[in-house]
């Protein structure tokens, strides 16, 4: 340990900490000042922008021994809800925060470059913004923001605010709170201060299938600030997250299915002792045959992923009219193989949350989410209580897509507040959130279309098998939406359309952007 004196936002800072820490965890964890995001710790996505000295600085990567004695501004120092910079004022105004995580960052980069250049042309503010991220604005509406604050600055322009006319329709209307996210005040999940608050870290497979022979506590729960590791004999609960699904535990028991299930979950009282115990949770697996794409979930006498039940899990026909007599009065017949990758969601906010008992007795679950009616349901079930005795509040979001309307952390967040009856804390790492959170399926499609020479549509033949991952999530209706769908805008007057989904031992795939219609559409 080390005392540094930093001076951030103006004001000298003298603190005693680890100099190889990062001068992000050092700004969030010890400053308190939570408006600089974390999104990757890579130093890839922009979120965790400062300045440093009057340059653009990725904090995560930045450690903090480096930051001795230098000039930091964080977006705090660069306007407040209550007294804002006109950069802050223009992105909201211009409708360049959706979200809201990543525009901290993208604030510091623009105050950044109009330091420095005044007047950017377009080109060079798309340059600037290159090495920031966003998944929900398409960077157009930041690039007028930062011309608008440019405009502004230089007194071209007198008003930040949007033209209001008398029309309603077609108007511009500011998202009420944009201002309080371009400004860095707005609460994601890892923002919110806990008193007495916990930290867990969980426990995850290396393997795509196999059995758990035991498990070992002792090393983990000797770490001093270790207060439990919880296993699935812990829930009290169906264990199972029934959401769309009905076949997913909270943590796994006898065996797992996919790289990244939960097998333990470690509550400690300091992120550093966590991080230490996590990896000191010994246990032995036996290796299973593993099904990694739904070509071998198919093959006669493949594994099956879940005990007594068919790797096929989903099945959907739609059948109108005489698909054959289509074909028969056609001109042309088309016929083709199409595939589609499976992707992920790439929100910027790491799925997180924190749960704590309120003093009426009530489990309350506070995470980004887009379902929290369902989550309620689904974490009461699978920890043991009465629906009635849970509350989940949707904090700020940071991104989603589909991909927060499955339960990720609330069950198992859940469990640990309710066995220790003190607040608890989860935030996944980048790499978590890659591994284990859901995908969009990739579809396999057959494809067969007849067609007259009058442009007339006469038949449509497709089969479509959907890869589901370990367990089954949102395929069903990702399936079927995507069979519905498979005429895109066309009218066909005979069609036999056919849609499955597999299990494999692979990522859980499940809700995102178009339910599975952009898969077939394509």
């Amino acid at each position: 340990m080390e005392e540094i004196t930093l001076v951030v936002n103006g004001v000298p800072k003298r603190i005693v900490v680890d100099p190889k820490k990062s001068l992000l965890k050092v700004i969030r964890d010890d400053l308190h000042l939570t408006g600089t995001k974390e999104g990757c710790s890579a130093g890839h996505c922009g979120t965790c922008a400062v300045l440093v000295d009057g340059e653009v600085t990725m904090s995560c990567r930045y450690p903090v021994e480096k930051a001795k004695d230098k000039k930091i501004v964080t977006i705090e120092g660069i306007g407040t809800f209550e007294n804002p910079h006109p950069i802050q004022v223009a992105f909201a105004a211009n409708g360049a925060v959706q979200c809201g995580f990543c525009t901290p960052g993208m604030v510091i980069r623009a105050k950044a470059l109009l330091d420095k250049n005044p007047k950017p042309a377009r080109d060079e503010i798309v340059k600037a913004v290159q090495p920031h991220l966003c998944r929900c604005t398409g960077y157009v509406k930041v690039f007028e923001a930062i011309e608008t604050a440019g405009a502004f600055l230089r007194k071209e322009i007198d008003s930040l605010e949007p033209k209001q006319g008398e029309k309603i329709v077609g108007e511009e209307v500011p998202r009420r709170d944009a201002l309080a996210k371009a400004t860095g005040t707005t609460l994601f999940a890892d923002d919110i201060p806990i008193d007495n608050c916990t930290y867990m870290k969980v426990v995850r497979s290396p393997h795509h299938h196999a059995k758990i022979v035991s498990i070992d506590k002792a090393e983990a729960l000797a770490v001093p600030g270790v207060l439990a590791v919880f296993t699935a004999e812990d829930v009290k609960g169906t264990n199972i997250l029934k959401m769309a699904g009905d076949d997913q535990p909270v943590i796994c028991g006898g065996k797992v299915r996919m790289v990244g299930d939960p097998v333990a979950a470690v509550v400690a009282t300091t992120k550093k002792a966590v991080k230490e115990a996590v990896g000191k949770v010994k246990v032995v697996y036996e290796e299973l045959p593993a099904v990694l794409t739904y070509e071998e979930a198919l093959k006669e006498g493949a594994p099956q992923i879940h005990d007594g039940k068919p790797n096929v899990f989903f099945e959907q026909p739609i059948v109108y009219g005489d698909v054959e007599k289509g074909f028969a009065e056609a001109d042309v017949v088309a016929e083709h193989d199409f595939s589609t990758q499976v992707i992920e969601h790439g929100y910027l906010e790491n799925d997180s949350g924190v749960a704590y008992i309120h003093e009426n007795g009530q489990l309350v679950v506070m995470s980004g989410s887009q379902n929290i009616h369902q989550h309620k349901n689904t974490i009461a079930g699978a920890v043991g209580i009465d629906p009635a005795n849970v509350r989940v509040i949707q904090t700020a979001t940071g991104g989603a897509f589909g991909g927060k309307l499955d339960v990720s952390v609330g069950g198992i967040l859940g469990v640990a507040a309710l066995a220790l009856q003190r607040p608890v804390k989860l935030i996944y790492t980048r790499e978590e959130t890659f591994a284990v959170t859901t995908k969009r399926h990739g579809f396999r499609m057959k494809a067969k279309i007849g067609a007259k020479k009058d442009g007339t549509l006469t038949a449509l033949k497709m089969d479509v098998i959907a890869d589901g991952g370990a367990y089954k999530s949102f395929s069903g209706s990702v399936v079927t939406r995507g069979i519905v769908h498979s005429s895109g805008p066309y009218r066909f007057s005979n069609a036999n359309v056919t849609g499955k989904a597999v299990y494999s031992n692979s990522a859980i795939r499940g809700a995102m952007r178009g339910f599975g219609a952009p898969q077939t559409a394509f």
